[in-house]
C-alpha cells in the first residue's frame, strides 16, 4: 500500500483568507448600520403620521372634545399593540395630551438612528440630530 501525502491547507493561506473575510467586514457592516438607522428612522416617521391619524379620528370620534394617550388610541383600535408598547423600529414613542393638543416624540434607542423627531397637533414633524427635537427643531421637508 502506497502512502498519499493529503493535501491541506497551510497557516498562511489560512491566514489570508482570515484577512480577506475581515476586509470586506470592515466594508460591509458599516453600510450595514448606516443601512439600518435609515430604515429606523422611516419607519419612526411613518409612525408618528400612524398616530396624526389615529388622533384626528380620536377627536373626531368624541366630538372634538380631547386628544388621546397611547394606550387610549390602542383601546380605541386605532393603534396596534406595537404602537401601544411605545417602543417600535429602534425608538422610543411617547405622547402627551394637554387641553387643545397633544405632542408626539421618538426618541432613537441604543442602536436605532441619530435623529430625534417631534411632532404636535399640527401634523409638523420637526427633527433633531444628536438632542431632543422640540417645536423650535427643523421640519421635516
Amino acid at each position: 500500500m502506497k502512502f498519499r501525502p493529503q493535501r491541506a491547507f497551510t497557516l498562511v493561506e489560512l491566514l489570508i483568507v482570515i484577512a480577506v473575510v475581515a476586509v470586506l467586514a470592515s466594508i460591509a457592516i458599516p453600510s450595514m448600520i448606516h443601512s439600518r438607522q435609515s430604515a429606523n428612522e422611516t419607519s419612526a416617521v411613518a409612525t408618528l403620521h400612524a398616530i396624526t391619524v389615529a388622533q384626528e379620528s380620536y377627536l373626531h370620534r368624541n366630538s372634538g372634545q380631547s386628544y388621546a394617550t397611547l394606550a387610549q388610541l390602542h383601546a380605541a383600535g386605532l393603534v396596534d399593540a406595537v404602537v401601544r408598547s411605545g417602543h417600535k423600529s429602534g425608538y422610543t414613542f411617547t405622547v402627551s395630551v394637554a387641553p387643545g393638543g397633544f405632542t408626539a416624540t421618538a426618541e432613537p434607542d441604543v442602536n436605532g438612528g441619530v435623529r430625534y423627531f417631534y411632532m404636535d397637533a399640527s401634523g409638523i414633524i420637526r427633527a433633531n440630530e444628536g438632542a431632543p427635537a422640540t417645536v423650535a427643531s427643523i421640519p421635516l421637508p
